[in-house]
């Protein structure tokens, strides 16, 4: 059968989430008080062992895997995410004012280096910018501030008398002076032939090549994805003198950008969070960023903040990689899947033959010795696993031994049966940590060797015919030890 991804970390973390934990201590408790009962523990222990050893590599690999960007320990189901919610401020700097034109000429922002009338312009946009969107109106009002203008000392100067809208046009009335003064703000097209005059310096009459300059530069300034402006004045009574152009539109990290276009090349679907930057127009980034508004829970949340909802939050700053967190995570769970695997596998084997022999001592030595080489030495996630074949050969060159075993006394048998599981149980370890064991392990064997010398050295003392079932037992031990140890050479 084949598992589904992360299907073994699946398991475990919904054994050890939450409340479950102590409902599975509490299985473990009975299970183990049933088998004492019943006379079982030969039959039980085995996999139990597997199952709890199992579950506690998880957690110790899942509790050093990840950092401190996660804002909670991850789970499986996490690895396996299909929406991303993320900040708009890890995106770009929110609305900006991106160009502007006084009256014609493109400059990147709002400046004196655009001429005398920079100064009308300016005066006008702050004027007209209650029409206009919360996000565009603060972009304009930060981008006067370049002139030295103060939007609220000009609106206590210039206090407004009247505001009206003629189709695509606002306009504005305020009190200047001793006379009254109309800012206009509209379209570039509407706007441009509404106006007789335009601002160069000084006012002169608008020409027909003004009006083919001024709609090559709003679309111009459109191709960048902004949104264009166009501002006009005049005195009441008077003719409106066009004074030039602007574009709005959200700055958009291009670095940011490519991380989009990778985090939806995975297959993940993007979903847009204003928090932290209300001047955004998510329409107009949306847009930008090639991104369909999308309604859904998200899995993940790339924050600057702490987030409160169920998706997990993975801290991230402005600049930072979006894809590096969860390219992590999925690599992170990868990893410790095919480590479960690996282990599971291995120590299945020596588990399976003390269950054959009915030995739970071997079982408990077995699996304490996997675990602790699992742990302290590492896996070696670059060799494959066993063949089936191998294992089939394992499983019945096992239950050969177990039925010449039989033929003999209990007692040597059970001792000849505990020898075949710790020494298959020895070469699980060097096939599951690889180069690592052959000088890191060496502790691991000295316990083991001094056993065997005792063992032997209390054998010596019996009659030389009861030594043939332990001879047996070692040199099955060696066959599989080496079989299991060149397989992939073997069926290669």
């Amino acid at each position: 059968m084949r598992l589904l991804s992360y299907q073994l970390c699946r398991w475990c973390d919904a054994a050890l989430h939450g409340r479950r934990k102590w409902g599975w201590l509490a299985a473990n408790l009975l299970l183990l008080a049933l088998s004492l009962a019943a006379g079982w523990l030969n039959t039980l222990l085995p996999p139990l062992l597997l199952a709890n050893c199992t579950l506690l590599l998880y957690q110790l690999h899942r509790h050093h895997a990840f950092g401190t960007a996660y804002q909670r320990q991850p789970r499986p189901t996490d690895a396996q995410c299909e929406t991303v919610l993320i900040d708009a401020t890890l995106l770009g700097q929110g609305t900006r004012l991106r160009a502007a034109a006084q009256p014609i000429d493109v400059a990147d922002g709002l400046s004196l280096r655009l001429g005398s009338g920079a100064l009308l312009l300016g005066t006008a946009m702050v004027m007209t910018a209650e029409a206009l969107p919360a996000a565009d109106r603060a972009a304009v009002l930060s981008a006067v501030r370049e002139l030295n203008l103060k939007p609220e000392r000009m609106r206590s100067q210039y206090p407004v008398l009247a505001r009206e809208a003629q189709e695509e046009v606002q306009i504005v009335t305020v009190r200047d002076g001793m006379n009254e003064r109309r800012y206009y703000q509209g379209s570039a097209a509407a706007l441009s032939h509404l106006c007789p005059a335009i601002w160069e310096g000084h006012t002169r009459p608008l020409t027909d090549r003004d009006l083919a300059r001024i709609t090559d530069t709003a679309r111009y300034i459109a191709q960048g994805n902004c949104r264009v402006l166009a501002y006009a004045t005049a005195l009441a009574g008077e003719e409106p003198v066009f004074l030039g152009l602007c574009g709005v539109g959200e700055e958009v990290d291009l670095a940011a950008m490519a991380e989009v276009s990778s985090l939806r090349a995975m297959g993940l679907t993007i979903l847009l969070d204003p928090a932290g930057q209300p001047d955004s127009d998510l329409e107009s980034l949306r847009a930008l960023l090639e991104l369909p508004d999308h309604h859904a829970r998200a899995d993940l949340h790339l924050t600057t903040s702490v987030t409160a909802s169920g998706a997990l939050g993975i801290t991230r700053l402005p600049g930072e990689s979006l894809t590096e967190p969860i390219i992590t995570l999925r690599q992170r769970f990868r990893t410790i899947e095919d480590t479960l695997r690996r282990f599971c596998v291995l120590l299945g084997l020596p588990l399976l033959i003390a269950l054959l022999m009915g030995r739970w001592h071997a079982a408990l030595l077995s699996a304490i010795l996997l675990s602790f080489a699992a742990i302290a030495l590492g896996v070696d996630l670059t060799r494959p696993l066993p063949r089936k074949q191998t294992l089939l050969i394992l499983l019945a060159t096992s239950l050969i031994a177990k039925a010449i075993l039989l033929t003999q006394p209990a007692a040597l048998a059970q001792a000849a049966g505990s020898i075949l599981t710790l020494c298959t149980a020895l070469c699980a370890v060097l096939r599951l940590c690889g180069p690592a064991f052959r000088w890191k392990g060496l502790p691991l064997l000295l316990p083991i060797a001094a056993a065997a010398y005792v063992l032997l050295t209390v054998l010596t003392t019996l009659e030389a015919a009861l030594l043939l079932p332990l001879g047996f037992a070692l040199l099955i031990s060696g066959v599989l030890g080496v079989f299991l140890l060149l397989e992939a050479q073997i069926f290669r």
